[in-house]
């Protein structure tokens, strides 16, 4: 059985082929160059080109995941209302599904870590957007679109929602305010580790915001573990001391960015789609 996984972000779409036990992955940005084929097209022909059985996706919120339509229109233009599950199945695949971002990535680190699959976990991904999904017991807790149940990205903080606060979109606008402007927030973690005090402050205020968030949350969702990924958290140390003071839940940084989602999404395809989910 051949499988190819999509795990679509806000910047770039990190691809995976499994096949006879063996993985490999790369990359394509989600923007291509003056001429190239649409994101969808690109998406079309490198499913053509590898012939799988079976196509596994995931994308950040908001997204239909039962019918594989975007309606992230402010992350994601390049799919906004395309329906990709077409897309795939007319490029050849015989079968796809999608699961979010988040469920993804904590799927891919209950594979590797199996104690975690009694009780409660929340993954939390950290990249253009702020994604989060909670697990009972290894599955993941959905509603009956199967979007994540108690979405954190829109919820309210502060004067604002929580992405507002908590996320690479945040980091860049609150650091445009202190002069540093059009800067990547790897360009911006750099001048932070370099000792720029400001940034410091400002990575360390944003790990405190993103302690306390998890900490009121999970009064409701009652997770005994959190699961971090998303390319902000490469970072992780600028955020670790105020994280640490808002909240005293115990905790995995991913080692793993770029391929985490995709063992999950393998993992579920594997697993069978009736498994992962639960709707309580």
């Amino acid at each position: 059985m051949k499988i190819v996984a999509f795990d679509i972000g806000g910047t770039d779409i990190k691809c995976g082929i499994l096949e006879n036990g063996a993985m490999t992955s790369g990359s394509f940005a989600v923007r291509g160059g003056e001429g190239d084929p649409s994101l969808p097209e690109r998406i079309g022909k490198f499913v053509q080109m590898h012939k799988p059985d079976t196509v596994a996706v995931c994308a950040p919120g908001p997204f239909d995941f039962k019918n594989g339509i975007s309606l992230a229109e402010h992350k994601l233009a390049e799919l906004y209302h395309v329906d990709l599950k077409t897309v795939i199945l007319n490029s050849g695949a015989s079968d796809v599904f999608f699961v979010s971002d988040s469920g993804a990535f904590l799927l891919g680190m209950l594979y590797k870590t199996p104690e975690a699959r009694v009780g409660r976990a929340c993954g939390v991904t950290i990249g253009t957007g702020l994604g989060y999904i909670a697990s009972i017991d290894g599955r993941l807790w959905v509603d009956d679109t199967e979007k994540p149940k108690n979405s954190l990205w829109c919820a309210p903080w502060k004067d604002g929602i929580c992405e507002e606060f908590v996320s690479a979109t945040a980091i860049r606008k609150r650091a445009a305010l202190l002069g540093f402007e059009n800067m990547s927030v790897r360009k911006l973690s750099f001048i932070a580790k370099s000792g720029n005090e400001r940034l410091l402050k400002l990575f360390d205020t944003m790990g405190e915001d993103l302690g306390s968030i998890l900490t009121e949350r999970s009064k409701t969702d009652g997770y005994e573990r959190i699961f971090f990924g998303g390319n902000v958290t490469r970072s992780w140390e600028l955020f670790k001391n105020g994280f640490e003071r808002a909240c005293s839940i115990p905790y995995t940084v991913t080692e793993n960015a770029d391929t985490a989602a995709l063992y999950g999404l393998f993992w579920a395809t594997k697993t069978g789609k009736e498994n992962i989910y639960t709707y309580e």
